[in-house]
């Protein structure tokens, strides 16, 4: 039987898997995605009303719906870096039960318990065992996600068309911490036990069952039975953007289309509960795709409307281990209101989007407001729910801000769920 050390290290290392892309290549197998601080801080709103800086991620149509000539300095951007990171407090959660050794220190405890039996000896694998349970019992059925983007971008929009590029990527990771009711239960079972011993009876209840024939207490490690699987997905992308307006019965429309080069890499990690190891792989081919992201915007006065179809080519990337990661097309609607003090968005996705390494569908609807301050000062705040899982998900609150200083631009935002951290910077000058 797999010993529990060896597993707390699986969990360890499933999590760094999800997290590897993170810290090392950008990719692109997530959801529809957030790239940087002005969309984060507006709870992931931005397929109605990003602007010319942003456009080119969620929705490239925008990139046409100004009314100035191109050739005039002071309208187009130029963006390094364009970077965000989420990432899931379990992950930190699975490190702390390797940085305080907590299943090393279960089996000193029962080591010296069965030196000597006493009461104190018996009081100590208590205490070890609840430390261990309660790390267990924050993480069981914990999902692990990684998700950051770093990048450079260069727009101009113009009078009823525009265009943009951008270079960079996003890294994507997730995975499921399998904590099982077996091994709480068993852990449970050992605090009452010890606790019977320690109390001389007047606690918790015995358990002969934990002993062998020779009167030793059996360490529970050999027991243990969680696991964890994840997968990550990172790759570098080129993308151009272009953008034009029509009018259609009197009516004006923007249309945008993105290609876009990619190149994929895969990592992932499982436990091999039959031969008592853990499974990683992290491919050493890369993989190329193609791919296209179509937009539509349109306005009636002060109100935008805009649709955004992400990865229009379903494609499939295989790891190293024999399983297939699907990319799938990823379509938003985005409904906007602005006007020269306060700018309000609201998306959804339209259908469920499959995340990479946890098989579960999320849906998310992203609702954000940013208000004009000073005359170069906005303020920003959001709020995102997944509303395919509405019962299991958390509620994402984001704040933001964003600010110019002559030709310089900055924006930063943070935002927090109950089990999750994400932050964003973005540095950029006018052209």
């Amino acid at each position: 039987m797999m010993s529990s050390h060896l597993k707390t290290k699986s969990l360890l290392t499933v999590a760094a898997a999800a997290s590897l892309a993170a810290v090392t290549l950008p990719a692109s197998a997530a959801g529809f995605g957030i790239f940087e601080p002005k969309t984060l801080a507006l709870g992931g709103a931005g397929v109605a009303i990003a602007d010319a800086g942003n456009a080119t991620f969620y929705n490239p149509a925008l990139l046409a719906n100004y009314d100035y000539d191109e050739d005039k300095p002071g309208n187009g951007r130029l963006y390094f870096p364009a970077s965000s990171l989420s990432i899931s407090d379990s992950i930190f959660d699975a490190q702390d039960i390797e940085d305080d050794e907590l299943v090393d220190q279960i089996s000193s405890a029962v080591s010296d318990f069965n030196t000597t039996q006493s009461a104190q000896n018996a009081q100590t694998v208590v205490d070890s065992i609840g430390r261990l349970n309660s790390s267990l019992t924050d993480l069981q059925d914990a999902r692990v996600n990684a998700d950051g983007f770093v990048g450079l971008v260069i727009s101009e929009p113009g009078d009823g068309q525009g265009g943009a590029f951008y270079v960079g990527g996003r890294a994507y990771g997730s995975g499921l911490l399998n904590i099982t009711d077996t091994d709480l239960g068993l852990l449970d079972d050992y605090a009452e036990g010890l606790d019977f011993i320690a109390s001389n009876g007047s606690r918790g209840q015995a358990h002969p069952e934990l002993f062998d024939a020779t009167g030793n207490l059996i360490d529970p490690r050999d027991d243990l039975t969680s696991t964890a699987t994840a997968l990550g997905v990172a790759s570098v992308e080129v993308g151009v953007s272009f953008a034009q307006r029509f009018t259609v019965w009197g009516q004006d429309i923007a249309l945008g289309a993105t290609p876009k080069f990619s190149v994929f890499y895969t990592s992932e990690a499982f436990l091999d509960l039959q031969n008592n190891n853990v499974v990683t792989a992290t491919a050493e081919q890369s993989q190329r795709q193609l791919n296209l992201d179509l937009g539509f915007a349109t306005q009636f006065g002060n109100w935008q409307l805009g649709l955004a179809v992400k990865d229009v080519f379903e494609q499939s990337l295989d790891t190293d281990l024999g399983n297939t990661i699907d990319i799938g097309v990823k379509p938003r609607l985005g409904l906007g209101y602005s006007n020269n003090r306060w700018l309000v968005g609201l998306d959804v996705d339209v259908i469920p989007i499959d995340t990479v390494g946890n098989n579960i569908k999320t849906q998310d609807l992203s609702f954000g407001v940013q208000w004009r301050a000073f005359r170069q000062t906005y303020l920003r705040s959001g709020l995102r729910q997944d509303i395919n899982n509405s019962e299991n998900s958390e509620t994402v609150i984001s704040l933001g801000l964003g600010t110019r200083w002559r030709s310089c631009l900055l924006d930063i935002a943070v935002a927090q769920s109950s089990d999750s951290q994400s932050a964003a910077l973005q540095i950029g000058w006018v052209l």
